[in-house]
């Protein structure tokens, strides 16, 4: 009778395969326009002509130690003329491994080695490794050398030791690295920007079905460019920021009387009052106090990307600049055309800030008040005649 499990168990092997990818969509975030990446070619996990990563998820309990078979294999297939491996083509080569470091284990220190002292370190594990075997084979002449003890004799085979020291300088080990449960959920939180909380596994998991290229045949290349992710990012965006929020409106919802003579020196209330437009300057502290706390405390909440609003203050700033410079070429009444161009600009609708459905008014405002209150902008309500 079955017990619901089938004979040889794959969920592990499918596991180490989308958590190769998830190490594929966090490299890409990485990429620079021009690059692309590279899926088992050259390796796990290749950036062109900058760096090639292997990785490697374990157990809890397998610890990466000096004589483990997942460095000195990674360094073997490095180093190995057969396996048509040209390190010269890259910056770094990186052995990216969910395992931590054994408690006796001297590579730990590998990182803040120079080349000469990764040399020595390797040539002394290799000798405890050679006394320890030599001790076995004359307990027991039948014992062989274990395959990590073929792996430090063909990586140290004096045959190779000029491409040996070219190459492990540039060696680096990620060790400890995220599992997958935990690199998904970092991936989630700190790419995934701007888009409700509720729709972030589905935006991930279509950028992880982007990055597996089922649409790929064979011969073709295992590859994402910087472009084609760049778009998907866009796509995804788009896609996904159609369910937009409410924007939280707490602080606009509520005006108590503000307070003029304790902002009185703030550079934005001085450009009101060079218009002599007093009687506007209680709804702009409110406005700009409503808005910084909207962004401080509110904002967070809602995972909004501060990159957005910075990209929406901009939008405001200048669309603002061309009222205002034809607000000056219309210009007959300073005074009167400044007082009008600022009732002109705070009653506009606003337009709604990514990933929500409306923004209020005031919030643009406030934002176009804080620009006002920043000493290098030439932002000001007083127009000129030309």
């Amino acid at each position: 009778m079955s017990n619901g499990r089938t004979r040889q168990d794959a969920t592990a092997s499918t596991r180490g395969t989308i958590y190769h990818l998830c190490v594929a969509v966090q490299k890409c975030y990485e990429l620079r326009q021009g690059q692309k990446l590279l899926i088992e070619e050259l390796g796990d996990i290749t950036i062109e002509n900058k760096q090639q990563i292997e990785v490697k998820q374990y157990s809890d309990k397998d610890n990466l130690t000096d004589g483990h078979h997942n460095f000195w294999n990674t360094l073997r297939n490095w180093i190995d003329d057969e396996k048509k491996f040209d390190h010269t083509l890259y910056t770094s080569l990186v052995l990216h491994t969910t395992q931590k470091f054994g408690p006796k284990t001297t590579i730990s220190e590998w990182n803040d080695l120079d080349p000469d002292k990764r040399l020595r370190l390797l040539s002394h594990i290799n000798e405890k490794a050679e006394a320890e075997y030599k001790k076995a084979k004359d307990a027991n002449p039948k014992k062989n050398a274990s395959a990590v003890l073929k792996h430090q004799r063909f990586v140290l085979d004096s045959s190779r030791e000029s491409k040996l020291k070219d190459l492990i300088g540039k060696v680096w080990i990620e060790a400890r690295t995220k599992k997958l449960p935990d690199l998904y959920e970092e991936l989630k939180q700190d790419r995934v920007r701007g888009i409700l909380s509720g729709k972030k596994d589905d935006y991930l998991n279509s950028l992880i079905g982007f990055v597996s290229r089922a649409d790929k045949t064979a011969g073709e290349r295992w590859e994402i460019t910087y472009e084609a992710f760049e778009a998907k990012l866009g796509d995804l965006n788009a896609t996904y920021n159609k369910e937009t929020r409410i924007f939280p409106r707490q602080h606009f919802s509520f005006q108590e009387s503000a307070d003029s003579s304790m902002v009185c020196d703030y550079l934005f209330i001085r450009k009101i009052k060079d218009i002599k437009y007093d009687e506007v300057i209680c709804d702009a502290i409110h406005d700009h106090e409503a808005t910084i706390s909207t962004i401080q405390e509110e904002f967070s909440k809602y995972a909004v990307d501060p990159l957005s609003v910075e990209e929406y203050a901009n939008d405001i700033e200048k669309r603002f600049k061309a009222d205002y410079r034809k607000a000056c070429r219309r210009c007959s009444d300073e005074f009167a055309d400044s007082k009008d161009l600022y009732d002109e600009t705070v009653a506009k609708q606003s337009l709604p800030l990514s990933g929500f459905g409306d923004t209020p008014d005031g919030f643009r405002n406030g934002l176009l008040h804080q620009r006002m209150d920043t000493p290098d902008t030439d932002l000001k309500w007083k127009v000129q005649r030309k």
